[in-house]
């Protein structure tokens, strides 16, 4: 087992060829001098731009250590938590950080150190916020190379994972020191793990206008966190958006209600986790959902055979026992299992309010929505859970292929029309007339809400489109290509040549045609032509 130290971690960080930490700072005057005598190689990049501390000095935390201008001195230093060179009145000198020179305010006889004031440099531990000293640095160091997974070896792809770290003692070393002491910090962060903690480092840095370093500390403790699932990132990522809001004092309401206060725990994760989704058009239910008297919550974890082990809620505002979570979960697993690709959420939601402005519901990042009274619709419950996989381009796709997903959930293939429908949309004649005016109607600033004016249109010819490639393809070619739609928009596979009005049916046309064997191309390219331009149009 090889250890590596915390300086040569920081070293795989300046080899990556972008850095969000170099971009968002710099060096100026006193202290980009310094780093050009004690050389680039050692000080390293800057993580954050200088700021004063408490007591009036100068500090700027970099990936080799940290930069001082102490006012009791009026000097310049860097230090990598062992060293420090100074520029101080005979040029640049190098000395150990238990050592002093004669004029140093702090020098006792013979070399040492007079022992620090509050004034003049205080020492913290590990759990104290204050601003950055070299003591600190080294208790930082000492705290993130404990971790097994620093301690083993950082691979490259590790390497932001500890500068993260990093950037949170910056912050606050007490959120630092209890995230290290965590299970789920101490084995390697995951990817929503990172992003839990990106979330109380945002919380903390000194240059965020929000913010909130008790409100981090306060979530970091919370019992939630002691463990970490899918169910604590949804909630989390609801936390994050609250503080987001244009109005910040949804998130102070959130945490200081009466419902929270032994924080979040295991048993009321799941209700925080669909908090935010009422914000942008119900914001008073908020109150609504906190009160145990209102809110119903039931919870189940299923294993699909695809995805493995997803965790699912339904959150009621209404009184009375529903079939609710049984239809969400026949939902998930007949539409992984037609869609051939793993469902794209570990934690599913679905909050039964008047929470959104369309009649029906709605979908979110997996949080998905209905109006109560429709605790036992299933085409309602399984069309705005398929959103979760259909959330991609126009809205006429999306919509087309929640749609179809809907039907396979609440009626089965067998059920599906034997023949092509045939849309009654009266403000569009195909599928390129219905893009331009929603083109028209995002460029005049209408609200997205205002594209449910153009009524069933997009549902028409999604659906249309959809059907009567599944019914001249067949069974088989027609998933391979629904799927292979799907994972294409998720991941912007073509967007360098897809764009602008024919973004859309750009990717249909690499799904089904370019992708397709020879004779499934035949079929289906003449068929997406004759939906998006019509049959007495062709491309422009």
């Amino acid at each position: 087992m090889r250890r590596i130290s915390f300086s040569l971690a920081f070293a795989f960080f300046l080899l990556l060829p972008t850095s969000v930490a170099a971009a968002e700072c710099q060096f100026v005057l006193g202290f980009a001098t310094l780093r050009d005598l004690v050389g680039h190689e050692i000080v390293g990049e800057c993580l954050e731009n200088e700021h004063h501390n408490e007591i009036g000095d100068s500090v700027q935390q970099t990936t080799g250590g940290l930069l001082v201008w102490r006012k009791a001195d009026n000097w310049t230093a860097f230090t990598d938590g062992y060293r420090t060179w100074i520029n101080g009145p005979n040029g640049l000198v190098q000395r150990l950080n238990t050592e002093r020179f004669q004029w140093e305010a702090d020098y006792a006889p013979g070399g040492g150190v007079v022992p620090p004031t509050p004034d003049l440099s205080p020492t913290p531990t590990l759990g104290q916020d204050s601003s950055p000293s070299a003591d600190s640095f080294i208790l930082v160091k000492q705290a993130i190379e404990g971790l097994p997974w620093v301690q083993d070896r950082v691979a490259p792809s590790e390497t932001n994972d500890v500068v993260l770290l990093y950037q949170v003692s910056s912050g606050s070393q007490q959120v630092l020191q209890a995230l290290t002491q965590k299970s789920w910090v101490r084995d390697g962060l995951t990817e929503d793990e990172y992003a839990v903690i990106a979330f109380l480092r945002d919380l903390t840095a000194v240059t965020n206008v929000r913010r909130d370093v008790a409100i981090a500390q306060s979530i970091v403790n919370m019992p939630f966190l002691n463990e970490f699932d899918a169910t604590d990132f949804a909630a989390v990522r609801s936390l994050r958006l609250l503080h987001s809001s244009p109005d910040r004092s949804y998130l102070r309401q959130v945490l200081s209600h009466p419902a929270l206060h032994d924080g979040i725990t295991d048993h009321n994760r799941s209700l925080v986790a669909v908090l935010y989704w009422v914000v942008p058009h119900r914001a008073y239910l908020l109150n609504t959902l906190l009160s145990p008297a209102q809110v119903t919550v039931e919870e189940r974890v299923i294993t699909l055979p695809r995805s493995g082990e997803v965790r699912l809620a339904v959150v009621h505002t209404s009184p009375g026992t529903f079939p609710t979570l049984d239809i969400l979960e026949h939902a998930l697993r007949s539409q992984e299992e037609f869609m051939l690709e793993q469902f794209p959420r570990k934690f599913v939601a679905l909050l039964v309010a008047d929470a959104t402005p369309a009649n029906g519901g709605g979908n979110q990042s997996g949080i998905a929505t209905i109006d109560p009274g429709l605790e036992e619709a299933t085409e309602v419950i399984a069309h705005e859970v398929a959103h979760t996989y259909w959330s991609y381009g126009a809205q006429w796709l999306g919509e087309g292929g929640a749609t179809l997903l809907e039907a396979v959930s609440s009626k089965g293939l067998a059920r599906l029309p034997l023949e092509p429908l045939k849309p009654t949309c009266e403000f569009a004649r195909n599928i390129l007339e219905l893009e331009r005016i929603e083109r028209d109607l995002f460029r005049g600033g209408e609200r997205e809400d205002d594209l449910f004016s153009l009524g069933l249109c997009p549902y028409d010819f999604g659906l249309g489109l959809f059907l009567d490639l599944y019914q001249r393809l067949g069974d088989g070619p027609f998933r391979q290509g629904f799927r292979s739609l799907y994972v294409k928009l998720r991941d912007g596979a073509h967007d360098d040549v897809c764009f602008d009005l024919e973004y859309s049916i750009c990717y249909l046309k690499f799904a089904f045609v370019q992708d397709a064997s020879l004779q499934a191309a035949a079929i289906a390219e003449p068929i997406i032509d004759r939906w998006f331009y019509g049959s007495e149009y062709g491309p422009e």
